[in-house]
């Protein structure tokens, strides 16, 4: 028998082998008359959740609500995930650690990140950083505004511009992923 597939039996008794599929998480949604629904994830729900995951974060960073779809609601427990918060919060503080060590002949040329901006905002990096390994619970939309802000094509970190517009929006990044902010 193969690791990972279960005997089941047939209508007519013959035993069959069959994959076994692990459940998914159990998602809690409003349904259309706004009753309370709980339900299991789907395998084509979680698969697609994986696959649209850019585009997920970024609807979630921008404050839709995750309690119709399930599509953001799986998303949104991924992103909350306590080893999602610690690679980011990895990410986070040496992105701040290389911007205050790194020469920038040492920096690679096809790197999008720009470290003499990721220089400029060191210490909102670095609280960012505590506010995702802190033992308490975060928003969702507070971690995908992290992945958004060190991993979009089209975010200020990214992009030349104005300093004081990147320390803002550090700054609302770390804010929104104060325990208090989404109660």
């Amino acid at each position: 028998m193969y690791p990972g597939w279960w005997p089941t039996a047939t209508y007519d008794g013959r035993v069959m082998v069959a994959p076994v599929i692990p459940p998914g998480p159990t998602l809690v949604l409003l349904d259309v008359d706004e009753c309370v629904t709980a339900r299991r994830a789907l395998l084509h729900e979680r698969l697609l959740a994986r696959l649209r995951a850019r585009g997920l974060d970024r609807r979630i960073a921008a404050g839709q609500s995750t309690d119709r779809d399930p599509l953001l609601a799986l998303r949104s427990l991924w992103l909350v995930r306590p080893t999602q918060r610690r690679l980011l919060a990895r990410y986070a503080t040496r992105l701040a650690v290389d911007s205050f060590t790194l020469f920038p002949h040492d920096c690679r040329a096809d790197s999008p990140i720009r470290l003499e901006r990721a220089g400029a905002v060191r210490p909102e990096l670095i609280m960012v950083a505590d506010h995702l390994t802190a033992p308490v619970p975060v928003s969702a939309r507070g971690v995908a505004l992290v992945r958004v802000l060190l991993f979009e094509p089209g975010s200020p970190l990214q992009n030349p511009g104005d300093l004081g517009e990147l320390r803002d929006h550090t700054r609302a990044v770390a804010a929104a992923l104060e325990p208090h902010a989404h109660w």
